[in-house]
């Protein structure tokens, strides 16, 4: 995604999963570029972090 002028790109170290940092223009773009040729799920930054809750 760098190659495609993505500014804040990155790699999980839990497997081959890449993510970027993109206002909403630019996550529907590169939706349109992906989908059909890898699986693109797009989500909102929490600011409260991660919670575990009992079920």
């Amino acid at each position: 995604m760098r190659g495609l002028g993505v500014r804040g790109v990155g790699q999980s170290s839990w497997g081959p999963t890449v993510f970027a940092v993109v206002g909403d223009a630019e996550a529907a773009a590169l939706v349109r570029r992906f989908r059909g040729r890898v699986p693109v799920h797009v989500t909102r930054v929490s600011a409260g972090g991660h919670a575990v809750q009992d079920a």
